[in-house]
């Protein structure tokens, strides 16, 4: 998935670490002699007499704005860089601890030592729990529902299997009719994988989606990528599967029930309740809104 006409390079590993990929940007930015401007902020857009675009922008530490013009303006926030979703949690305005959303979080520091709760088991939540844990918090993980889960290494085999398959289903006359048999095998083996290396974790809210992951990817630009159970945070591999099989993070496989007047105790669902400093929400839904019960997203 590089960027056009600068392949990643070829000692780069299949799946990039933060460093890399910054490295990476900032090289593509360098030959591309491109003007990258980080930490800068439109205030203001609109347009003038003449029909062009023209955007006032605040500069870190210059109190007076930068004034630009343009034919044309894309406004590229990604999926999830709008403005962040926080649900009505019962109980939330006299709460004793924090909730916040991802958008907010930068880093473990300010989180050394304190009792986060991370809302939602997606990548983005497994991520911000792998680093908490590292660097000396203390996460514990609210998992909503099944999920798709993979390692690295099959998730990888269905890459490459994307990668030469699909010129076969385009050239080759009713390959397509094998497409979903292996699309199925794929997926079957991925599951497979992760029971074999981590074993049997329903107890600590774990279970695989019902659905074949892959076939609902293929059918679906929309349908939510499965989340990855190891990888590479920070400088050290870290697997969200193997803290939570030992027990390192705690998991709540169901929903907040409410936030408990002038404490810092969250009361669940199911009758459980713990005492958290900081709870940390979910990035953003899928696009379909069906990781969204009860209003909480």
């Amino acid at each position: 998935m590089h960027l056009p006409g600068v392949p990643y390079p070829a000692h780069y590993p299949r799946y990039l670490s933060r460093l890399d990929l910054a490295d990476y940007l900032e090289s593509y930015a360098r030959l591309q002699d491109l003007d990258v401007r980080c930490r800068h902020k439109v205030i203001h857009l609109g347009h003038n007499a003449a029909g062009e675009r023209k955007a006032l922008v605040e500069r870190p530490g210059d109190p007076v704005p930068v004034k630009f013009t343009a034919d044309q303006v894309v406004i590229a926030a990604g999926t999830t860089g709008v403005t962040p979703r926080i649900p009505p949690l019962p109980g939330r305005e006299s709460w004793g601890g924090q909730v916040l959303h991802p958008q907010q979080y930068r880093n473990a520091e300010e989180f050394r030592g304190k009792r986060v709760l991370v809302v939602g088991a997606g990548n983005s939540g497994i991520e911000i729990c792998c680093d908490l844990y590292d660097n000396g918090a203390i996460p514990s993980m609210l998992i909503r529902g099944p999920d798709s889960w993979v390692t690295l290494e099959a998730y990888a085999i269905y890459h490459r299997t994307l990668q030469f398959g699909v010129p076969v289903v385009k050239y080759v006359p009713i390959a397509w009719l094998a497409a979903p048999l292996v699309i199925l095998g794929i997926d079957a083996y991925c599951k497979y994988d992760v029971e074999r290396r981590y074993g049997d974790l329903s107890d600590k809210g774990i279970h695989a989606l019902p659905a074949s992951s892959m076939i609902e990817m293929a059918k679906s630009a929309g349908t939510r990528p499965p989340t990855y159970v190891d990888g590479k945070w920070g400088d050290v591999g870290v697997s969200i599967f193997e803290s939570i099989r030992y027990g390192k993070v705690p998991t709540f496989p169901t929903e907040i029930a409410r936030l408990e007047d002038g404490t810092k105790t969250v009361v669940f669902q199911d009758g459980w309740q713990a005492a958290f400093d900081v709870v940390l929400l979910r990035p953003a839904s899928s696009p379909s809104g069906s990781r969204c019960r009860n209003g909480h997203c």
